[in-house]
């Protein structure tokens, strides 16, 4: 109760941001690892477990090496891009009130953000270990802690008036009904809803919930190839298609080849230039920020590809899902009209 009470003094009566972001915080632990620790310790290279605190502390005692710290969250890391690039953005959470919470929430302001708490006074905040292998490949093991409790209650309906997006990421999922609930409200609010599954583990631990979702709610898809053949078993292009169907806009993400976007049937190919890869940490959040900053900017499909793959090359040249903060003006000078 303090908590919401605390959020319906410092919530404004009317949006003044385009864009909402829905998710669960989360601070990226980011740690090199060989293939062999991965299998050990999380299963299968690529995928998103989740995991207690101990087996954290497990992982950090045996790989003895100080992690990089950032704050993250594959919606978060979208919203941050995007309000980085100019789009009047805010991002909708629950979390912790430790060291890790604040630390989090004073980085969504240092990146432009609005921030929209719910403080949980009894867990602490989330974390995400990100194992990066010798591929440059990642795998994450998650301790959601407070932003497990996220709950459709906790959502604040003013926040969603005069906002043109809103986007959302499969993490949410784990959340039961968070993700529908804050859907139908963007809908009720003539909001776009942009999706990303986030990783191939949720779409296989969620597929017909994501299916409902996509028929119902949804006007633009993300997914990278792993998760697009847990959906289909079509190929890439005529996935690519089939799922256009369902959704307004439909983006595949292929990795240094680019990717393919889908709309009313037409699928094309978006290239993505040739950079020196150091993590791929953040490259389809990034993307994403970039894509959805060109739908918001007005520009047509083929420019809002290249935007987004621009700002996705750009983030796997550093460690962690962040855009260095001197790299912003070049990358604004581009991207110019």
């Amino acid at each position: 109760m303090k908590a919401l009470l605390l959020l319906l003094i410092t919530l404004p009566l009317h949006a003044h941001y385009d864009a909402l972001g829905i998710g669960t915080a989360m601070t990226d632990l980011i740690i090199t690892a060989s293939d062999e620790f991965v299998e050990r310790h999380a299963g299968k290279k690529g995928g998103s477990s989740v995991v207690t605190i101990a087996k954290v502390d497990e992982i950090l005692a045996e790989l003895d090496q100080d992690p990089v710290i950032i704050p993250g969250g594959s919606c978060a890391n979208t919203l941050k891009g995007l309000a980085r690039l100019g789009i009047p953005a805010a991002y909708h959470l629950r979390d912790g009130i430790d060291e890790y919470g604040m630390r989090y929430e004073e980085n969504l302001k240092q990146n432009n953000l609005t921030v929209i708490k719910v403080e949980d006074q009894e867990l602490p905040s989330g974390r995400l270990v990100c194992l990066v292998t010798p591929d440059k490949n990642r795998t994450f093991l998650s301790v959601p802690s407070a932003g497990a409790a996220f709950c459709p209650q906790d959502l604040q309906p003013s926040c969603f008036k005069d906002v043109r997006l809103v986007h959302l990421d499969g993490y949410s999922l784990r959340n039961k009904s968070l993700v529908e609930a804050a859907m139908k409200l963007a809908k009720a609010n003539n909001a776009t809803v942009s999706f990303d599954p986030g990783c191939f583990q949720l779409v296989r631990e969620h597929k017909s919930e994501i299916f409902s979702l996509l028929e119902q709610y949804v006007d633009i898809l993300f997914l990278n190839e792993q998760e697009l053949k847990e959906l289909s078993d079509l190929s890439a292009t005529e996935a690519c298609r089939a799922l256009s169907h369902l959704v307004e806009v439909c983006v595949v993400l292929q990795g240094q080849k680019g990717c393919l976007v889908g709309s009313k049937n037409h699928v094309f190919h978006c290239p993505s230039r040739t950079v020196e890869v150091v993590d791929t940490t953040g490259a389809g959040d990034l993307f994403a920020s970039g894509f959805l900053y060109g739908v918001l900017s007005g520009s047509d499909l083929h420019r809002a590809a290249y935007i987004g793959n621009y700002l996705g090359s750009t983030v796997i040249q550093h460690m962690g899902a962040e855009i260095p903060d001197e790299e912003w003006p070049q990358i604004l000078a581009h991207i110019a009209p």
